[in-house]
């Protein structure tokens, strides 16, 4: 689904190399885009809040194809698949997920703070501030954690609408865009020195092209089992630009590996299963914290396959074992760093205007 994401393009380049056991089956929402053609083929639909006519289109689909795994390229796809699965039960073979109401709980960045608290895992200090009604108690928690604070949509992918405050006179003139929004404020997490450092940069003038850097995030992926068995756990520190993320590294860490283990357990005893991934960051004294879940693949899907950790492989061990799947996972750790550089893609007209004119392209 969404193949046309950043997820589609890295799901799509980890099976490259095992395309002749793999057919691919493509689901966009737009025409003109380079990922719809590197599919075996692929299908137009409509938008997925278009909810009846989409939910129409992907049934069809089914019906036509009879896929054996469907895969979420979105955060969107994922809460679509988990409710798709209960709805048409016959479906959930083919949808490595869990329960709905897990993945709304991981889409919510203060249902998953909620979540976080419940299970004693260590997350980011966060505080739900509602169209002004709680000013009083959202001044009192900027008091206890400090500028600078981080504040995000509830609900929200690839950094969009997050950005830092850090002073009062910076919360005054804020507040008003937010009246009618629900937001979250969230402690900052990373060392409050390379903040400043930055801040500093910035007050000597505004580059053309800039982005607070985002070197020390850490990402950890692994899969849970229907049975609640929990894959191997693989952690990456991440350097993100503008939300996209740019180099992958693999590192060793027993605490954040056991805090993502720990994570997997709470979210299976909650009803869920299939992929997990977990950000984190350390905050301003050193110890790891949890900002955010994901209920997919994810933007660093293909590096994890380069460095020795092979998700897809992974997942069709677990949920498809029949199918014997080349797993590309190394049990030794690969001594190498991924960076991701910008490739030029040609789409052919004739492509574009058959998949726009006839909802479905064949390679």
């Amino acid at each position: 689904m969404s193949v046309g994401s950043l997820v589609g393009q890295n799901i799509l380049d980890s099976i490259e190399n095992r395309r002749n056991k793999i057919y691919v089956i493509g689901v966009n929402s737009e025409a003109k885009n380079p990922r719809n053609f590197r599919c075996d083929r692929t299908y137009l639909t409509t938008i997925m809040s278009n909810a009846y006519q989409f939910e129409s289109d992907f049934i069809e689909i089914l019906t036509k194809e009879n896929p054996d795994l469907i895969l979420a390229g979105r955060d969107e796809d994922a809460l679509f698949l988990a409710k798709f699965r209960e709805k048409f039960p016959e479906h959930a073979k083919k949808i490595p997920s869990g329960s709905s109401d897990v993945v709304e709980i991981m889409l919510n960045k203060y249902e998953s703070y909620r979540f976080a608290k419940d299970y004693d895992l260590n997350f980011a200090e966060s505080f739900y501030y509602n169209n002004g009604y709680n000013l009083n108690e959202l001044k009192s928690f900027l008091r206890q954690i400090g500028f600078p604070v981080v504040i995000k949509p509830i609900v929200g992918h690839s950094s969009q609408g997050v950005y830092f405050i850090d002073n009062e006179e910076h919360l005054n003139l804020v507040l008003p865009e937010h009246e009618k929004k629900d937001i979250l404020f969230q402690e900052y997490l990373g060392h409050e020195r390379d903040f400043r450092s930055y801040l500093n940069y910035l007050n000597k003038g505004i580059p053309l092209y800039f982005g607070i850097p985002d070197e020390d995030q850490c990402a950890g992926q692994t899969i849970i089992a229907p049975n609640g068995d929990i894959s191997r756990v693989y952690v990456s520190i991440v350097k993100m630009v503008r939300g996209y993320p740019v180099h992958s590294e693999r590192i060793t860490n027993p605490e954040i590996e056991n805090l993502v283990y720990n994570c997997a357990k709470a979210f299976f005893d909650i009803g869920w299963c299939g992929l997990l991934n977990v950000q984190m960051k350390p905050d301003k004294n050193g110890k790891w914290k949890v900002f955010e879940f994901n209920p997919r693949m994810t933007g660093s899907t293909s590096a994890r396959r380069l460095l020795d950790y092979d998700e897809f492989g992974t997942l069709t061990d677990i949920f498809k074992p029949e199918f014997n799947i080349p797993n590309d996972s190394r049990k030794d750790k690969l001594k190498g760093v991924v960076f991701r550089d910008m490739v030029d893609f040609l789409m052919m007209d004739k492509d574009i205007e058959e998949l726009e004119k006839n909802k479905v392209w064949n390679k």
